[in-house]
């Protein structure tokens, strides 16, 4: 993992959590951006109206998983709709 977060609490944010580690961090009303690197996320608490964002790899594989029913729609963000700024 590149970054560690511990204990940090996020507001309205887009968060990039490819190659991060969040651990106690608190997400409120964010997005959360995911590519398809690796990730961990540990004890951390969801508030607010805080989505997921997929792009890149983790995009295709959703489309192939949705593409069978495997999954359902939910709280997925428009990947064309967000742009990213890092924080991490």
């Amino acid at each position: 993992m590149k970054k560690v977060f511990d204990g940090t609490n996020f507001v309205s944010e887009i968060v990039l959590v490819d190659n991060a580690k969040f651990i106690n961090c608190r997400f409120e009303d964010c997005t959360l951006n995911y590519s398809g690197g690796p990730w961990s996320i540990e004890r951390c608490a969801f508030s607010g109206d805080t989505t997921f964002a997929l792009q890149g790899q983790a995009y295709q594989a959703m489309l192939f998983l949705k593409y069978f029913d495997m999954i359902k729609p939910g709280k997925f963000a428009d990947p064309s709709q967000v742009v990213p700024k890092r924080v991490n």
